[in-house]
């Protein structure tokens, strides 16, 4: 498995987990009266966590390791300041239900998400360039065949 999948795989994990955390939530009727919602969220805290090192990872494909390894601290890092961000925003202002309160687990799982599916599909397009043939390699292959044929 490739940094790429693991961070898919991990930000879909993350993203299932809080979303089950959000309906536990619901089906109790309010924040801290479900059972489930603590182990929900230590398992999408650390999914969300793994994907974000893996996507700073994956963004780094091929470079030394220890770019690799502070690109995925970066990602890290970078992740909980966005989610800080987004609940500085929202702040005491929407306060009054569980939902708002929630908002910033949704927006960087949604925001983890569609960076792992960015991250996938630019590894699926590059390994389909490395597939094909370069024009100076088709340009000499060319010339070779003409030499062989005279």
């Amino acid at each position: 498995m490739n940094t790429t999948r693991i961070a898919l795989t991990t930000a879909l994990l993350a993203a299932g987990a809080w979303t089950a955390k959000a309906v536990a939530i619901g089906i109790a009727g309010g924040l801290d009266r479900s059972p489930f919602e603590n182990p929900l969220f230590f398992l999408g805290l650390a999914a969300w966590m793994v994907a974000l090192a893996a996507s700073g990872a994956a963004l780094t494909r091929g470079a030394p390791t220890p770019v690799r390894i502070a690109a995925s601290l970066g990602a890290v890092a970078a992740g909980w300041v966005a989610v800080v961000l987004v609940g500085a925003l929202v702040g005491d202002r929407v306060a009054g239900h569980w939902a708002w309160t929630e908002l910033n687990l949704w927006v960087a799982g949604a925001l983890t998400l569609g960076l792992a599916f960015w991250l996938d599909r630019r590894v699926e397009t590059a390994d389909h360039r490395k597939e094909l043939p370069d024009r100076q390699t088709v340009i000499a292959d060319r010339r070779k065949e003409a030499a062989a044929r005279w």
